[in-house]
């Protein structure tokens, strides 16, 4: 509460984008879909703009929309309240050119360095040692990078939270028919790894995540979506099973599928 009195939100930069992604379903109950407030319409165009300045791959038919947009959200934010704008809100005018010269900013943002600094603020906390604290930082992320960059498993990046061993026929069937189309060779008493949550090449697999995993095509890229059921290692290889879901249409005022 007192951060809401302060008007501001804790939590760092992707967090806060998390939570500005699911404000407006979270309150869809508040609002009429077919007339949302002007808050939502606000949160609605920043939602647009970060979608383009957060693609992967930006097509430069989109730069002329991403220039509209900003444009509508300067009019928006300077009719509801132009003196709380601060100068680095002006950056987001030169997005489209940047973009037109550099590619998309994934490539080159800061967000991957600054989210360094958590690391660092908890090394203070536990090293409390004030004297010469840069020198003390620098000194132990080095032998850190060092340690870990002699271990040899580092560059597999997978770590498994929770698990266990069974048996092809113990599994359901639908999951163990997968299996053996994946490895034909496989038997039914050959032992497989199981897991519900799985961190593979930094992206997180866990029961019940819904992921988008393929784009229809046409001119809308309608995604398509699976619900993770199961996480299994079969002879070294990780397969994620899942149930497909059908994508029923794009819902504006929420700014979801």
């Amino acid at each position: 509460m007192n951060h809401l009195r302060s008007l501001s939100i804790p939590g760092t930069g992707s967090e806060k984008l998390c939570l500005l992604r699911f404000l407006p379903i979270m309150l869809s109950d508040c609002f009429s879909l077919a007339d949302p407030p002007q808050g939502v319409l606000l949160l609605r165009k920043h939602l647009k703009i970060s979608d383009i300045i957060m693609a992967f791959v930006i097509e430069k038919e989109w730069l002329s929309q991403l220039h509209l947009l900003i444009i509508e959200l300067f009019e928006m934010v300077n009719e509801l309240n132009a003196v709380k704008v601060k100068p680095k809100f002006h950056y987001l005018v030169h997005y489209p050119d940047l973009i037109a010269k550099y590619g998309p900013p994934r490539h080159y943002y800061t967000m991957r360095f600054e989210a360094l600094h958590q690391y660092f603020k908890r090394l203070v906390g536990k090293t409390k040692n004030l004297i010469n604290l840069t020198l003390t930082l620098a000194t132990r992320f080095q032998k850190r990078q060092a340690y870990d960059l002699h271990q040899e498993e580092y560059y597999v990046r997978r770590s498994v939270i929770s698990g266990s061993i069974q048996k092809i026929d113990s599994l359901s069937d639908d999951i163990a028919e997968a299996i053996r189309r994946c490895c034909p060779q496989i038997g039914n008493d050959e032992n497989v790894y199981c897991s519900e949550n799985v961190d593979i090449e930094g992206v997180k697999y866990k029961k019940g995540y819904i992921l988008a995993w393929k784009l229809l095509g046409g001119c809308l890229e309608i995604p398509e979506f699976m619900q993770i059921k199961l996480c299994t290692e079969v002879r070294s290889k990780w397969f994620v099973y899942s149930s497909l879901l059908e994508t029923h249409g794009f819902i504006d005022s929420l700014h979801a599928w």
